[in-house]
């Protein structure tokens, strides 16, 4: 059995889900190397498609076959393209990741073209060479083939989104690229550590290149017939009248919506208006309000200065009360004093004058003073 089978889980986002989706219902499907079968098994059970398929691997093919009309083994270039004629037309043609691994796809594609119906179409699937985990690897002198992925060992031709282009027009196709699978550098299978680079450089990578993320394109081509340009260009023509109506209808939407957006603002100018005379109200209120609060500041800071005073003289006063009050005591002790002296004095008074009549009755007394 080889590398490249797998499961296919339809809700998941990957390469095989977005062609698989690509493919109407019902559709007769010529699938080039379909390995163990993982989307014919798919395109039959789910999608109730017809499909024959061509696979090099003879373990894979014999897997795959229970679910195929017919089943070819062998190389897609060597094998006879008129066994394939005989199968009929196809609506879809898928190379799921296969073109890659082919020496001359372009001839491939030529060869395909017989095997198409009038409005049949190329399925592909094709891995992006300019994705950003190999561009940084070839900074480093680095390109080293893998097992699988980007640089699959078994890989012959090297694409980008330009040479796609190439590559399908070359061979008279007209092509379009539907869908991309993406993978940031750091989950690819080289697990690029891009902090690594300088940010210049990295900058560089994704300005200049916007499919730098892009793992896989996922191609839709046709064969560039007189029929096939006709639909193309009325396709692109329909579309382009779509987004030139969707485009009037933006228009016209942002047209309206400026029209209201005017209004809007001449009202708010009003409103602006009404405002300013407010504001230049409260403005003239603010300029007396702070005029009053500084006349207020002014007569607070001369209230706090006549308190000052007032208080110094409080203080001056108590001072010369507590002295006055302290003279008055010393006044009141010294009278005291003054009082007991004096009641001694009396008292001494007192006491000489009785002493003085005591001798006065004295015979002594009477005789000293020439009485009998």
């Amino acid at each position: 059995m080889s590398k490249y089978n797998y499961e296919v889980d339809l809700s998941k986002d990957n390469s095989a889900t977005k062609i698989i989706n690509l493919i109407t219902d019902g559709s007769r499907v010529l699938e080039f190397g379909c390995a163990s079968g993982y989307m014919t098994k798919i395109l039959k059970e789910k999608k109730s498609c017809h499909v024959d398929c061509v696979e090099i691997n003879e373990a894979d093919a014999e897997i795959a076959r229970q679910y195929c009309g017919k089943m070819l083994i062998g190389d897609v270039e060597l094998i006879d393209f008129e066994i394939l004629k005989t199968w009929g037309t196809y609506d879809y043609i898928v190379f799921a990741d296969v073109l890659e691994h082919l020496k001359n796809p372009e001839l491939v594609l030529e060869k395909c073209k017989v095997l198409l119906n009038g409005n049949g179409e190329i399925l592909s699937s094709i891995p992006n060479v300019a994705h950003a985990s190999i561009v940084l690897n070839l900074l480093d002198g680095k390109f080293q083939y893998q097992k699988i992925g980007l640089l699959d060992n078994t890989h012959l031709k090297l694409f980008t989104k330009k040479t796609i282009f190439d590559l399908f027009e070359g061979a008279g196709f007209l092509v379009n690229i539907v869908g991309k699978t993406e993978i940031y550098p750091e989950f690819s299978e080289f697990a690029t550590n891009v902090s690594l680079y300088p940010k210049e450089i990295l900058d560089y990578i994704y300005k200049y290149n916007s499919e730098a993320n892009t793992y896989q394109f996922i191609v839709r081509s046709k064969i560039c017939s007189e029929a096939n340009l006709l639909k193309e260009t009325t396709s692109k023509k329909n579309i382009m009248e779509e987004e030139i109506l969707e485009l009037k209808n933006y228009i016209n939407h942002q047209k309206e919506t400026l029209e209201m957006q005017i209004k809007y603002s001449e009202k708010i100018e009003t409103i602006i208006e009404n405002k300013d005379g407010d504001y230049k109200k409260l403005e003239q209120s603010y300029i007396q309000l702070l005029t009053t609060v500084e006349n207020l500041n002014d007569a607070n800071v001369q209230i706090k200065q006549e308190n000052s005073s007032i208080s110094g003289e409080l203080l001056r006063y108590q001072n010369e009360s507590d002295k006055l009050k302290l003279d008055l005591k010393n006044m009141q002790d010294s009278a005291e004093k003054q009082n007991e002296l004096y009641e001694n004095l009396i008292n001494q008074l007192e006491y000489s004058r009785k002493e003085m009549e005591q001798q006065r009755k004295k015979r002594w007394y009477s005789k000293l003073l020439g009485r009998n």
